[in-house]
């Protein structure tokens, strides 16, 4: 076997390059078999400060996603899938999902708002997106999602015409549609301003009364309804609220609105 000879040198300004356009040290240790801490001192040689750890540069195109003049189905679909699982702090968005198609869904808002950030896997079935921009936190607040989820005042100020879209998205996020002996649930968990907002829908739109209840030990509230009826009406009215949600929810709340 000859000797392999040599390995290539790596000019590094493509580390500088790369971690401009948004890539950190530790990616770049991976890309290029390097230690990251031989990467940053080439990067500072360079003359490039760099960020705080952490940090992810910001690579969202469309910053005003979120505005309330741009207001749609889409966007409060996900607005009400972040009120479940994501994440409000100072001018970062995170959202979450814990399971093995979360991917594929987080993909769905990396495309609706033009991001060029991957999708990451924090650990076997778990994936995150982060977004750094001061107008889309800006932007969330107001609609009353402030610090850490949080509801501002205890009201939501989310359109008439898209309390739908938002219910569908918490619903995917923090609700669940269960189905024993025979029967088809509907139900939420979470913070109790969002399930007081949700059972306000059912009642103005639907005129369905549930109640919303304490879980022990914690301090999550649920809401629950098997009632065939009531569910039948739910699930219509999620439906039309947009062509997004998660598919094997998606796939309960058709059969249930057909009365399969």
């Amino acid at each position: 076997m000859g000797k392999r000879g040599p390995k290539p040198k790596i000019d590094p300004q493509i580390f500088v390059t790369e971690y401009l356009n948004g890539k950190d040290t530790s990616e770049l240790s991976e890309i290029y078999n390097l230690d990251s801490s031989v990467i940053r001192r080439h990067i500072i040689n360079k003359g490039i400060k760099l960020r705080p750890r952490g940090t992810v540069i910001n690579k969202c195109v469309k910053l005003n996603y979120f505005s309330q003049k741009n207001a749609s189905k889409k966007s409060l679909y996900w607005i009400g899938f972040i009120a479940g699982d994501g994440n409000v702090s100072n001018n970062r968005l995170s959202i979450y999902q814990s399971h093995n198609y979360g991917k594929f869904h987080l993909n769905k808002f990396r495309q609706d708002l033009s991001i060029t950030n991957d999708v990451k896997c924090r650990k076997e079935n778990s994936y995150t997106i982060s977004i750094f921009g001061k107008e889309i936190i800006e932007d969330l607040n107001s609609y009353g999602i402030i610090q850490n989820k949080s509801v501002l005042g205890g009201n939501l100020n989310i359109p008439e015409q898209f309390h739908n879209s938002f219910a569908l998205g918490l619903l995917d996020a923090d609700g669940w549609i269960g189905f024993s002996a025979g029967r088809y649930s509907i139900g939420y968990c979470g913070h109790i301003d969002y399930l007081t907002f949700i059972k306000n829908c059912f009642q103005i739109h639907l005129d369905i009364n549930l109640k919303i209840h304490k879980r022990k030990n914690c301090n999550n509230w649920t809401m629950l309804t098997s009632r065939r009826t009531y569910i039948q009406k739910i699930s219509t009215w999620l439906l039309n609220g947009c062509e997004y949600s998660l598919q094997r929810k998606r796939e309960k709340l058709i059969n249930i609105a057909q009365g399969v």
